[in-house]
């Protein structure tokens, strides 16, 4: 890692900034070992197609595999709150996403309720794909079920000996 002693002091003190109750004072001392650590051990542990592209989740996992928690206790920490940030920002995105596809200009006429049902089933299609309709559309078929009977001349009497009953 090609980071500057400056730049990480400048990174350190906005992370303590911004979390002073999760992270101690000495913060920026562990993190310039665990620099040096993890300098040495990444190296050896990491392949050079994969190096650059999950290196924060590579470091949580050199953490985890050499056993080091108690030594990087704090790193260990802000390396999990980073990785689990991400996670739950694709979520809401994805969410967000989904109603922009929703709402466009066909359905920009559509009340609030029904833009929420139909964002619903989007975000949960995977379920909707697995239930069965079949019921349902029976049940439907049965309740509004709006057929009379129609009568020609040659079943005038079977028709009005059936509506009798």
């Amino acid at each position: 890692m090609d980071m500057k002693i400056e730049d990480i002091e400048g990174g350190m003190k906005k992370l303590l900034e911004r979390y002073p109750k999760d992270f101690p004072d000495d913060f920026t001392n562990e993190f310039k070992q665990f620099l040096s650590f993890s300098s040495t051990s990444l190296s050896l542990i990491t392949t050079n197609e994969n190096k650059n592209k999950n290196i924060l989740l590579n470091m949580y996992k050199m953490i985890i595999d050499l056993n080091v928690t108690e030594s990087f206790p704090n790193i260990e920490r802000l390396l999990r709150l980073y990785l689990s940030l991400m996670c739950t920002n694709c979520t809401g995105e994805r969410s967000f996403s989904r109603l922009k596809l929703l709402k466009n200009v066909l359905r920009s006429s559509l009340s609030q309720n029904n833009l929420q049902n139909l964002g619903i089933l989007s975000i949960e299609s995977e379920f909707v794909k697995s239930l069965n309709f079949e019921d349902v559309i029976q049940n439907f078929a049965n309740e509004k079920s709006r057929k009379k009977e129609l009568c020609f001349d040659k079943q005038v009497d079977s028709c009005d000996d059936d509506s009798s009953d």
